[in-house]
């Protein structure tokens, strides 16, 4: 089980741009490196995935790349199994699974926030940052995470959990609407505050007159499995010098995205 622990920043992310700017030669080689070895293990643990979810009779292609399901209709009821060959399976690993999964997540943690200094305005924030991690198990709904994390690095071989700042939850506020605006002003001279005659332009953030809801925000947690995490091959995941996550994700949520100045996205499930 490896804990992803970095969180991404708005900047960090590639994101569709209005110009089309093309991905770096060197970020997609290394997302090339990265998909390729993701799908060489990608197929046997879709084929996990079924067997946990009580699918027994599903088996890996010829070239190890695909899961094809076999047949458990029976010929007289239109399928393709021989009537006297009967299919049936009993659901034992989902209910063993579920016993681990239990187990390794009965207890809530603690949690323990050492002082830098000895300094007592350290002492009490590091004392008020552990009360906040121990109330946060609750209202961040971290059990309901570690459970899937456990069954992702039961099932699929790796387990992720990545804590982020998610802005889309109440309370929620009118804020005015800020632009960016540019102007010159004179330079002061250091000694005398008296004007130099030499101009500097400023950038400075005046309300354009409307307002925008948002809310206050919360942590939250977000939970992937083996088949969605890539890191460089041959190397271990805390040891890789980069991580890419792909994830499938509502387009309203894309768009929304600070820093995001493309047009409408069109979802990849659509052919049209």
């Amino acid at each position: 089980m490896a804990v992803a622990d970095y969180v991404e920043s708005a900047k960090d992310r590639i994101l569709p741009s209005k110009g089309g700017e093309e991905i770096p030669e060197d970020v997609e080689r290394k997302l090339k490196r990265g998909k390729e070895r993701l799908k060489q293990v990608s197929a046997s643990r879709k084929l996990a995935v079924q067997f946990a979810r009580g699918k027994h009779y599903g088996v890996l292609s010829e070239d190890q790349l695909k899961v094809k399901q076999l047949s458990v209709t029976p010929i007289s009821m239109g399928g393709s199994k021989p009537d006297h060959r009967v299919r049936l399976s009993r659901p034992l690993l989902a209910a063993t699974i579920k016993t681990k999964v239990a187990a390794a997540t009965q207890r809530v943690p603690s949690y323990e926030c050492n002082p830098a200094t000895s300094d007592p305005e350290d002492r009490a924030a590091a004392s008020l940052a552990q009360k906040v991690a121990a109330s946060g198990y609750d209202l961040w709904k971290l059990k309901r995470a570690f459970k899937k994390l456990v069954w992702n690095a039961l099932v699929t071989e790796e387990g992720f959990i990545c804590a982020y700042w998610d802005p889309n939850v109440g309370p929620y506020v009118e804020l005015p609407v800020m632009k960016d605006v540019e102007e010159e002003v004179d330079v002061l001279d250091p000694e005398t505050g008296q004007p130099t005659g030499v101009k500097e332009t400023i950038t400075t953030q005046q309300p354009t007159g409307e307002t925008e809801t948002i809310g206050m925000g919360e942590v939250a947690a977000q939970v992937y499995s083996g088949l969605e995490v890539m890191w460089e091959p041959g190397v271990e995941f805390e040891e890789s010098p980069w991580i890419a996550i792909e994830h499938a994700r509502p387009v309203e949520d894309v768009e929304g995205e600070p820093g995001f100045e493309g047009g409408k996205l069109k979802p990849d499930a659509d052919a049209t």
